[in-house]
């Protein structure tokens, strides 16, 4: 071979058939099915035919199964004639068609050299990298695609044993990039992304690719290279979830209407037919307050009694949230209380309660909240349920009531012992008269000025009250001794009643009223020697009586003197004038007086 300049015109032929592009159709607003169904057959990819691509610095690239036909110039725009190797010569002498060259070592940079020096070879230990000469091409093998990937962008992702789901619109971005050798000089670069969007035709990608309705969606892309390397057909298929979870709230253990027991606990159940139930969180305000995520049941154990309210909702694995639910309950942690009281007599003294025979014992039990269920009583051994009041042992004498009381989310009271008293007898009254009285053969006599006290005992419950009544008139209370004004005979009746009511039968006694003065007059032994005018040593006889209560006595002042019982007539023995007072008082104190005046001689 001569030496001179040999310029290597190599020139390639590729074909790139037209790309199908299909339109991208929107997805539409349905409803999500319960299950996933199989798409609509899809469009297929066209096929691309291999290429030669030169790149900006010159670089050539193409597949290793590219056949190449070299043509030679002269000049940069002269003819160009085909050159054929020894054994394209051959075969063409033989007439045979002519081959075209293919490289057949894979992957990576390949050289054509026409070294300088006809007939003589670089030294084999020489890297062709030093060897300076001008007759070196290089040609690139590609026969790796691009990978290309997917991104999502918008809304929240969450993979499911249903599926892959998007909680809202999504764009996915469709990042691509040629394989990386050993040597990336032999990477041709990407050409270009195609997609298909819920079976649509293929288009080439140019930007994020968005989706919304909430429903089945399919996405199927894959990438070129510039020689025509066509990459797997990806298949990327997703639900949109848009549509909320939902949740509801349930009582475990005692409750009644709105009220729960501080044992019950509080569960919530979360459902969500898409993408997944993620959690349920709640927040519980009143008189102790709490905010969680439900990992089990909620126990009240000492919680303060009293109104609460629950807010919550559940949250899907795509961040949809329910719209806030509301609950309310009141916890009813305090037991009812008892009350002992009576139908009929009943008295309270200290923490004793005093009963008759016709008393009847009632229970009364109240609860401010869940409202009382039961209330039971003892009374000696046996316990019974509380229906109605309960009469009260026959025999005299202190008895136990013990009694307690439920409501309605079991709460139950402690034991409240009652201390009752059966008193069964009516108190004993007697009567005492404070003054002039007198007793004798014809009866008892007192005067209006006497005033009758009357007392009462009672050995159980006390005396509340007594009575008197005077003959035929109305029964009167007593508050304070009394008299009887009324001149003659009186029938006094009298009694009392305890506290329990017992009421003594009436007792009665017969008093007459002596308001009557006596009578008294005098008489001398002897005749008068003139008028008023009596000899010495003359008697002064003094005469009383009282048709009533009887005369009890007669008192005598002689000219002003002390008064002295009379006892036995007086004597006057000394002459001169005398005034003599003379006053009988009968047995109740009624007095009657008369004064004479009188000479002796």
């Amino acid at each position: 071979m001569n030496r001179s300049v040999c310029r290597w015109l190599v020139l390639a032929a590729f074909l790139v058939p037209s790309l199908g592009f299909g339109q991208n159709i929107a997805p539409q607003n349905n409803q999500v099915p319960q299950q996933i169904q199989p798409p609509a057959p899809p469009a297929n990819p066209p096929k691309v035919a291999r290429k030669i691509y030169q790149s900006k610095a010159g670089e050539i690239y193409l597949q290793s199964s590219q056949p190449l036909y070299f043509n030679i110039a002269g000049s940069k725009d002269g003819p160009t004639f085909l050159m054929q190797s020894k054994a394209g010569l051959i075969n063409r002498l033989k007439h045979k068609p002519v081959q075209p060259f293919k490289f057949k070592d894979g992957d990576g940079r390949h050289t054509l050299v026409h070294p300088s020096g006809e007939g003589h070879y670089w030294s084999g230990r020489k890297k062709l990298e030093t060897v300076e000469d001008e007759n070196i091409f290089y040609f690139h093998i590609d026969d790796s695609p691009p990978i290309t990937g997917i991104k999502s962008k918008g809304a929240v992702r969450a993979g499911t044993k249903k599926g892959v789901y998007y909680g809202g619109p999504v764009q996915f971005s469709l990042p691509s990039v040629d394989h990386e050798a050993k040597l990336k000089s032999n990477v041709s670069g990407v050409y270009g992304v195609f997609y298909s969007v819920d079976g649509a035709g293929f288009e080439r990608y140019s930007g994020p690719v968005a989706f919304e309705g909430e429903r089945l969606h399919e996405i199927r892309y894959y990438g070129i290279d510039q020689v025509g390397n066509q990459e797997a057909l990806h298949t990327f298929q997703f639900r949109i979830d848009t549509t909320s979870p939902s949740s509801k709230i349930y009582y475990k253990g005692i409750e009644s209407g709105e009220f729960l027991a501080s044992s019950t606990r509080l569960l919530f159940r979360g459902a969500d037919q898409d993408s997944g139930l993620r959690q349920v969180s709640y927040k519980i305000t009143g008189p102790k307050k709490t905010v969680g995520v439900y990992r089990g049941p909620v126990g009240m154990k000492n919680w303060p009694d009293g109104r609460y309210t629950v807010r919550y909702g559940a949250t899907d694995r795509v961040r949809n949230h329910e719209q806030e639910q509301t609950a309310a309950f009141y916890l009813d942690t305090k037991p009812p209380r008892l009350k002992i009281s009576t139908e009929g007599p009943g008295f309270w003294s200290g923490k004793k309660l005093y009963v008759a025979a016709a008393t009847k014992v009632n229970l009364t039990a109240t609860d401010q909240s869940s409202g009382v269920s039961w209330v039971r009583y003892a009374r000696g051994k046996k316990t019974r349920t509380y229906k109605q009041p309960f009469s009260v042992p026959a025999k005299k004498g202190k008895f136990e009531v013990k009694a307690w009381a439920s409501d309605k989310v079991r709460n139950q009271s402690r034991v409240y012992r009652y201390r009752l008293v059966m008193d069964p007898k009516p108190p004993i009254t007697k009567y005492k008269l404070i003054g002039p009285k007198f007793s004798g053969s014809k009866g008892r006599f007192v005067s209006s000025k006497t005033k009758i006290r009357l007392l009462a005992s009672d050995q159980s419950s006390g005396v509340k009250k007594k009575f008197y009544q005077d003959g035929d008139k109305p029964e009167q209370g007593y508050r304070k001794p009394f008299s009887l004004a009324e001149e003659g005979k009186h029938r006094l009746g009298y009694r009392s009643k305890d506290q329990v009511e017992n009421t003594e039968r009436m007792n009665h006694v017969t008093l007459v009223v002596d308001n009557t003065p006596p009578t008294v007059e005098a008489r001398f032994s002897v005749g008068e020697m003139d008028v008023g005018v009596y000899p010495r040593g003359s008697l002064l006889f003094a005469l009383g009586s009282d048709r009533s209560s009887g005369l009890q006595k007669i008192l005598m002042s002689i000219n002003g003197g002390k008064q002295t019982l009379y006892e036995q007539p007086p004597r006057f023995t000394k002459k001169g004038k005398y005034k003599v007072l003379l006053t009988a008082i009968d047995r109740v104190g009624n007095r009657a007086s008369t004064t004479m005046k009188f000479k002796i001689r």
